[in-house]
């Protein structure tokens, strides 16, 4: 049996060595889905460098992300919602 957190079932593994003590690390029974569309996607889908992209972050300017650890990703539904907002109404 495992711990269960959001639907996810994490399974409990200990090393056995006689001398260090145990320990545990949860490890997820199924793998986690991507946390989001990578820098390059995004750049190839708006039209822009990957430099552009990165100095958008570094302004706070451009599609909200994720930073986790050294990666960075942007969540699609965040994605989809900042290229909606940048849609111009014209008169038809």
């Amino acid at each position: 049996m495992g711990l269960h957190v959001n639907n996810v079932e994490f399974v409990v593994v200990s090393s056995s060595s006689a001398q260090a003590p145990r320990r545990h690390r949860a490890i997820p029974s199924e793998p986690l889905p991507p946390a989001g569309l990578a820098p390059k996607q995004i750049a190839d889908d708006i039209g822009v460098t990957l430099a552009t992209l990165r100095n958008w972050r570094l302004r706070r300017f451009g599609p909200p992300y994720l930073k986790l650890g050294k990666s960075v990703r942007y969540p699609q539904a965040d994605y989809l919602a900042w290229r909606e907002s940048k849609r111009v109404r014209t008169r038809a």
